[in-house]
């Protein structure tokens, strides 16, 4: 087999163009409020509410400076009248702290018993300050304004792009990148119809988000990321395929902590010593493409999840894949790929151990023979299932090494019983006898027949 190349794509060259207009999004720093209060970023105390001058503050009610004198609770014109705790027109009724018409009972400054919990969290600016609550473990709430970039030119220069702002590759264009772009945790980058970021050889992406702040890539119709970017409500949804590719042929290039969504061809991997990492792919119809590196074994593919794809991973022979990456939602675990498989699409030609249990390796093309040439070695890990197509074989060349475990399969890419199904075609296929032709070993001028479970065997 040979390996798939990279089409390089030619569409005209597009820099960054700031638009006057912000995306309003909300960040919470906290959990959004609690019993015991919490603080906002409208909170506070104030003038007109809590312990002022004119909302009075009391112990059962007392006495305010306009807000007359009570007794366990009183009455005021702007202190109001009051049961233990009491009730006026701008400092509201309450019982032992209780809810005012201007202060507590808000979205901003909440009910409280005892100082109590709010909507937002705990004391607000026009609702005062109680005796039990106060600023709390609720955390505090602010709005964030993202900026639109529309990037129209190609990097040639050390780039950063940051958190405050939402960045735009625009329709059919392709941006180039020469040198190095750093994206920080946090950013979102959004693509609209048949937009590609292609990194050169020149080039190298440095995506590297984290476990609090992920770096996203998504459609332009993708509201739940960096707001309305398309400025038209909800009338557009996003869907599998709304746009092009990540192309990354720049060597040394990462994604870690990165969510990817939407795209057709979601990440495309050349070069060497690429490193994916922590990542999520959804939605999209290829999610990771590492058919066409030049270094295999210098690729990283550890701790990613894959499910709501067509296609979750295609590798070359040479890659390892191992048993960090799920292919299921985490919190769903019947939201899976339709293709639920680890593709293969060339050659071993290093060392390498395959040892991923959840999904089939996927050995494709009818006819085909997939070699292990020598000096390499491929280990099959207890567990891990092999599917070959129509009279398809695995030829093990002369002075190259095939290890397998305890439990290795080999089976008929037709066979859903083995880890799913992975030829993406429901029932439509069953498996059967002579499905596919065998593993071969030069050095013995044997075929495979021991130490391994077949099914589906043509030899």
């Amino acid at each position: 087999m040979t390996k798939k190349s990279i089409l390089t794509l030619t569409l005209a060259a597009v820099a960054l163009f700031p638009v006057a207009c912000t995306i309003k999004t909300t960040s919470n720093d906290g959990s959004g409020g609690s019993d015991s209060g919490g603080s906002t970023s409208t909170g506070g105390k104030s003038s007109t509410g809590g312990s002022s001058a004119t909302g009075g503050s009391s112990t059962n009610g007392g006495s305010s400076a306009t807000g007359g004198s009570s007794t366990n609770g009183g009455s005021s014109a702007t202190g109001g009248s009051s049961t233990n705790g009491g009730s006026s027109a701008t400092g509201g009724s309450s019982t032992n702290g209780g809810q005012s018409a201007a202060g507590g009972g808000s979205s901003t400054g909440g009910a409280s018993s005892n100082g109590g919990q709010s909507t937002v969290g705990g004391a607000s600016s026009t609702g005062g300050a109680s005796t039990a609550g106060g600023s709390g473990a609720g955390g505090s709430s602010s709005t964030v304004a993202k900026t639109r970039v529309d990037v129209t030119d190609d990097i040639n220069a050390a780039t950063t792009w940051t958190a405050n702002n939402v960045y735009v590759i625009s329709a059919a264009s392709t941006i180039y990148v020469n040198a190095a772009l750093t994206i920080e945790p946090g950013t979102v980058v959004k693509f609209q119809s048949d937009a590609t970021l292609y990194v050169e050889t020149t080039g190298q992406l440095n995506a590297i988000g984290s476990a609090a702040a992920h770096i996203v890539f998504t459609g332009i119709k993708d509201d739940s990321a960096g707001g309305d970017t398309n400025a038209d409500g909800s009338a557009t949804k996003p869907a599998m395929g709304d746009w092009a590719a990540i192309t990354v042929l720049g060597n040394s290039s990462s994604f870690d902590y990165a969510d990817i969504r939407y795209a057709d061809s979601a990440v495309t991997l050349g070069g060497k010593n690429q490193s994916v990492k922590h990542s999520t792919f959804t939605f999209n119809t290829w999610a990771l493409d590492a058919h066409g590196v030049t270094n295999p074994a210098s690729t990283t593919i550890t701790g990613n999840a894959f499910y709501k794809n067509t296609h979750a991973i295609g590798i070359d022979g040479g890659t390892a894949v191992d048993s960090s990456n799920t292919f299921h939602n985490p919190n769903a675990t019947t939201e899976v790929n339709t293709f639920q498989a680890i593709d293969v699409a060339s050659d071993i030609g290093n060392t390498v151990t395959w040892s991923n249990t959840e999904v089939a390796y996927v050995l494709g093309g009818a006819g085909a023979t997939y070699y292990v040439n020598s000096p390499a070695v491929l280990t099959l890990a207890t567990g891990v299932v092999v599917k070959l197509d129509a009279g398809a074989e695995l030829y093990v060349n002369t002075g190259a090494t095939l290890n397998v475990g305890a439990t290795t399969t080999f089976t008929s890419y037709k066979d859903d019983s083995k880890l799913g199904d992975s030829n993406g075609d429901g029932t439509a296929t069953t498996s059967a006898d002579n499905d596919w032709s065998g593993v071969y070993v030069a050095t013995s001028d044997t075929w495979l027949t021991t130490n391994v479970f077949f099914d589906n065997l043509t030899h």
